[in-house]
């Protein structure tokens, strides 16, 4: 359970800050990391490798595809531009 909760809070987070929807500016999303890893009892090392794990393992179901057609992690990271300009123009066209 407390697994499932941190990765569920810490997404939430990341995803606001990514998207810039976190209110009290650029304080605000460290503050907001700082209160949920003190009540999850957490250091901010742990809450990261618990995210980076939890996103790793989520990215490799949800689309592997994109894990499979790299042979190195130089190719994965240079084909990430195409994808998310392809996904960021499906939503744009679906918003219209």
């Amino acid at each position: 359970m407390k697994n499932a909760l941190y990765s569920l809070l810490l997404s939430s987070a990341v995803a606001a800050a990514l998207m810039g929807q976190t209110a009290g500016g650029p304080h605000g999303v460290q503050d907001r990391v700082k209160s949920m890893t003190a009540k999850l009892g957490l250091t901010a090392e742990q809450a990261e490798a618990a995210y980076a794990d939890y996103f790793f393992k989520d990215a490799l179901a949800r689309w592997p595809m994109w894990f499979k057609m790299s042979k190195n992690s130089r190719e994965f990271l240079l084909r990430q531009p195409a994808i998310h300009n392809s996904l960021a123009a499906g939503i744009s066209e679906a918003a219209q």
